[in-house]
């Protein structure tokens, strides 16, 4: 049990390059994620997605969808990632984002 213990400790401890935030999807890249979230019913539902639009500039969407709040939250965000000099990259993002609640029908 301290073998795994330790093996787990130190897995989240040791730097992995493809974990980065601030790579680009590359031209014409897509990702796409859902999450259906269950429990005594479904409670709710996310998705994600990324789109290269060139090898430089990904646009996104990120929501997620409230069953048991009635509401829906969305943000959509273009991210411009630049390599200055040397192997880092670094990325200037901006979103815009809101909430709708379904149940009475009301923006925030």
């Amino acid at each position: 049990m301290r073998c795994f213990a330790f093996l787990a400790f130190a897995a989240c401890c040791l730097p992995d390059a493809g974990l980065a935030g601030a790579w680009a999807r590359g031209e014409n890249g897509i990702y796409l994620e859902t999450t259906l979230e269950a429990g005594s019913g479904w409670r709710g539902l996310t998705a994600y997605g990324e789109y290269g639009l060139t090898s430089q500039l990904t646009l996104g969407f990120d929501g997620y969808l409230d069953l048991e709040e009635e509401s829906l939250t969305a943000v959509t965000f273009a991210r411009y990632s630049f390599a200055p000099r040397g192997s880092h990259v670094w990325a200037l993002g901006i979103g815009l984002g809101g909430e709708y609640r379904i149940d009475s029908r009301e923006q925030r």
